[in-house]
């Protein structure tokens, strides 16, 4: 897994439209962003890109020129071009990581001692719900 930078090439997978199996490629074009989805739901630091992502890319890979998967491709803005938006990697691992550890048995969960996650692992910022933008899709 990787991170991305600003300025490197990126690649969707996914199965736009129905379309299975879909590569498009882009650039990073800024990290850190934050955007307003439907129901008000912001979601931050997340990596913009100018990958053409159409309904069907969300969830797929977004991945680098070396292979590495830097994001999970999360949505685009209805109307414009050029502008899709990732959840970064680690943001993604550390979400199921969570899921995972609050899914485990009752039994499993008492047996765990200490932390669900190492206190040196580093940590994304929390999701803030806040605004409303109804142009906001997921892809």
């Amino acid at each position: 897994m990787g991170r991305a930078q600003v300025g490197q090439v990126a690649i969707a997978i996914g199965n736009p439209l129905g379309f299975a199996s879909s590569v498009a490629t882009g650039v990073v074009s800024a990290l850190g962003r934050t955007i307003q989805g439907v129901g008000g739901n912001a979601i931050e630091q997340v990596i913009q890109t100018d990958v053409a992502l159409n309904p069907g890319n969300s969830g797929g890979p977004l991945v680098s020129s070396s292979g590495k998967i830097v994001g999970i491709n999360t949505a685009i803005i209805q109307g414009a071009q050029g502008l899709s938006f990732s959840v970064p990697i680690d943001t993604a691992k550390w979400v199921l990581q969570v899921r995972h550890a609050a899914r485990a048995p009752p039994a499993r969960r008492r047996a765990r001692s200490g932390p669900l996650l190492p206190t040196n692992a580093p940590r994304p910022p929390p999701l803030v719900l806040t605004g409303r933008v109804s142009s906001l899709l997921p892809c």
